[in-house]
């Protein structure tokens, strides 16, 4: 059998019942300059199995929303996925592409169930070195979307219906086997409670290992991460919202006994996670494991908001502090704070001037007084900021604004540096 260092390249296909020919309204889809290369042959491979006429699909979530996605799924030189949506029968499909050198030679075409894409994600399940596809087939709302596998050889595609359903998935290898395991996060309904499920896909079997009981509060997931939680412990943080738009956080991973848990739901620290404000768990120290932010109550109101960016120690089962940050909620950045400064700053925000400045402080009796200043950040309009002469360096540019610093000439104990501030800064997505 001829051996391709294949790359495939997926291509959601919609088909018109309508017409013959191809009738699109400029408002609903713009058709972009004539392909050349490799996205001419692709266009061509597409039309060929699209005699009707096509248009352009997106996957709505996951880490391939492009209408076309390169993936090598073998090891080969080559990467490649690419996503389309076309005209004909109002069903989805999916044009499998295989490339060997310049030769672009379709493989399969196969046609989804209905509903909407959620998503696809390439990822190797069962260990034998290469990627099998995931798509995600959803009804339009984050509550329920079915789980598709596609399996691919040199010559075909094999396609396999599971009986998975989730609302949000991460892969990742779990239990320590060297092969990736779906976790499916499964929102609550009148037939079944709120529950993570960890499943295999092994001699092209799907089996589900264990489960455990997640926040039924939550109403859509909007960020779910497999990463490192401590120095041996591999799992799943997960942000996600209620009803009223309240943000919080739980820790899936499986534990000694192999069973998955959520810690932080089980022993209610997730209720220290909940915070209306729009900020997700990240890596915010850069060592490879992902730090939940804590808003104190006693902040949550403030324009100026305290971040504590936290672990999750598992051997007293509580959350600890590894950063901290001041959040400035109305211009939508954050910047760490060294910890030489903890406790002895306090910031001020000027909503007229759109400028935070972070001040040295004492105690006068039982009031705080600042004292001197340690640091200016001022939010620009471009134009303001080209003709600006006020002695601010640039810290980061994004959309209409430019973002700032200024610090006092004069050095002490306390005093803030460039990079400390370049470095510790970042915007925050609404």
């Amino acid at each position: 059998m001829k051996k391709y260092s294949i790359v495939l390249l997926v291509l959601f296909v919609v088909f018109s019942l309508c017409s013959c020919s191809l009738n699109l309204n400029p408002t609903d889809f713009m058709r972009p300059p004539k392909a050349s290369g490799s996205e001419a042959k692709i266009e061509e491979l597409i039309k060929t199995n699209a005699e009707d006429g096509y248009s352009l699909v997106y996957p709505k979530t996951g880490s391939n929303k492009s209408s076309v996605t390169y993936c090598d799924i073998d090891n080969g030189f080559t990467k490649v996925v690419a996503c389309f949506k076309t005209l004909k029968d109002s069903k989805n499909h999916i044009l499998f592409i295989s490339i060997n050198n310049d030769d672009y030679n379709v493989v399969d075409c196969q046609t989804l169930p209905v509903g909407d894409i959620d998503r696809i994600e390439f990822c190797d399940l069962d260990g034998d070195t290469k990627k099998e596809l995931l798509v995600g087939i959803g009804d339009g709302t984050s509550t329920k979307n079915a789980l598709y596998i596609y399996k691919f050889t040199d010559d075909y595609v094999v396609s396999y219906d599971t009986p998975c359903e989730y609302s949000s998935m991460v892969t990742g290898d779990f239990n320590k086997d060297s092969k990736n395991d779906l976790l499916l996060f499964c929102l609550s309904s009148a037939e079944s409670p709120a529950k993570a499920k960890l499943v295999t896909f092994s001699d092209n079997t799907i089996t589900e290992h264990t489960s455990c009981e997640l926040d039924s509060s939550v109403t859509k997931y909007i960020s779910v991460s497999y990463c490192r939680l401590n120095d041996k412990i591999f799992g799943a943080v997960a942000d996600g919202t209620d009803s009223d738009g309240v943000l919080s956080t739980q820790i899936i991973y499986l534990n000694k006994n192999s069973a998955l848990e959520n810690p932080l739901f089980l022993y209610s620290g997730h209720r220290l996670t909940k915070r209306t404000d729009s900020i997700l768990s990240k890596d915010i120290d850069n060592d490879e494991s992902v730090e939940i932010p804590i808003i104190p109550e006693a902040s949550a109101k403030e324009s100026i908001k305290s971040i504590l960016w936290s672990g999750y120690d598992f051997d007293n089962m509580s959350l600890y502090t590894k950063k901290n940050a001041m959040y400035v909620a109305d211009e939508g950045y954050m910047i760490n704070i060294p910890d030489r400064l903890l406790g002895a700053i306090t910031a001020q925000y000027d909503e007229k001037e759109r400028e935070t400045t972070v001040y040295a402080f004492e105690y006068v009796g039982d009031t705080q007084k600042a004292t001197y200043e340690l640091l200016k950040i001022k939010t620009f309009s471009k134009s303001d900021f080209e003709s600006s002469t006020t002695g601010y360096a640039e810290i980061t540019a994004a959309g209409s604004n430019v973002y700032a610093y200024s610090v006092p000439d004069d050095e002490n104990y306390l005093s803030i540096s460039g990079d400390e501030v370049t470095n510790g800064f970042s915007l925050v997505t609404k």
